[in-house]
């Protein structure tokens, strides 16, 4: 439903919807108008929505370390080799099922004849996460300038990893953020929220400029002054 948002002073001119609100599920949302707050000529917009927590995130699972000095290969091959393995593993004809079974016995015999112990999962720390990404990834773009050959590939992983891992911190930021929200009645922590949002989208992604005495631009305006007296030139 379609509101006038701002109400003119003056007799004669139209009511103009300036302040928008869009959503792919009008449905979901309740909008309401109010008069506006001190001199606004804008009228107060207020948007309500049943708003549910985004479920928790799954523990880190423990993962397995293997003693393969301490292996017993001797007995590990005999279990193979006198494993069943037509009766219990190709005597289906579904090749998914039969998949599962031939590394539920390979798992098996490892976890039998290998010593092994479980790692204590450490929790996702996204300050050291991210450093660590992108100095791995500086690093690998120092050696591709000076060897492009042979560390193209080492540079392409490591540029993907740190990508990765600043996007994984992005995220669990942001639902750390929601589910301190839906505990939370203070408006204080939704517009905390809402301002680290929005700061993502609102930096200039324009690189570093520089000026003829090699002066770098670095803030919007001073970019903007030189590209003014590039233009006028």
């Amino acid at each position: 439903m379609q509101h006038f948002t701002r109400i003119p002073d003056r007799l004669g001119d139209t009511p103009n919807i300036l302040d928008l609100f869009l959503t792919s599920n009008p449905s979901a949302y309740a909008v309401t108008l109010s008069s506006p707050l001190g001199s606004s000529d804008h009228n107060l917009i207020s948007v309500s929505w049943p708003f549910s927590p985004m479920p928790p995130q799954d523990p880190p699972k423990p993962r397995y370390l293997w003693r393969f000095a301490s292996a017993s290969w001797g007995n590990l091959r005999r279990y193979y080799a006198d494993f069943p393995w037509n009766d219990y593993c190709f005597c289906i004809r579904n090749p998914s099922l039969c998949a599962e079974r031939i590394t539920e016995v390979i798992v098996s015999g490892i976890k039998a004849y290998i010593p092994h112990y479980f790692s204590q999962p450490k929790p996702f720390k996204p300050c050291i996460a991210c450093s660590r990404a992108i100095r791995d990834r500086e690093v690998a773009h120092k050696r591709y300038l000076s060897l492009p050959s042979p560390s193209h590939t080492l540079y392409i992983s490591a540029q993907n990893h740190a990508k990765s891992v600043l996007q994984l911190s992005k995220r669990s930021f942001i639902n750390r953020k929601c589910q301190n929200l839906s505990n939370s009645n203070s408006p204080r922590d939704f517009w905390h929220l809402a301002k680290n949002i929005s700061n993502n989208f609102t930096f200039s992604s324009f690189p570093p400029l520089f000026y003829p005495d090699s002066i770098t631009a670095i803030s919007s305006v001073s970019k903007a002054e030189l590209f003014s007296q590039t233009t006028n030139n």
